[in-house]
């Protein structure tokens, strides 16, 4: 073995990225959930984001992985749920 890595997979509910700002935080924008995809996507993603930024207007496409998307209580009570019932000693 020449190289080794390992790291958590983010997945949401949905289990669709969530991409773009979010109204939780002003100023903060996120790219998180893409299962060990966002790798390959994320110089595409800095280019948007940036883009974005500057301008002030979303990029077109994104609308569906808006991180707004979600209930906060609802995500994090099913986020528990899933983990609990996968992982929970029986």
């Amino acid at each position: 073995v020449i190289r080794q890595w390992a790291g958590m997979y983010d997945i949401s509910p949905d289990h669709l990225p969530l991409v773009g700002p979010t109204s939780q935080l002003e100023g903060w924008w996120q790219a998180n959930g893409w299962s060990g995809r966002g790798m390959l996507l994320a110089p595409y993603l800095a280019e948007l984001f940036a883009t974005s930024m500057a301008t002030g207007v979303s990029p077109a496409g994104l609308e569906m992985f808006d991180p707004d998307r979600f209930d906060p209580s609802e995500a994090t009570a099913d986020s528990e749920h899933d983990y609990y019932a996968r992982y929970a000693k029986r």
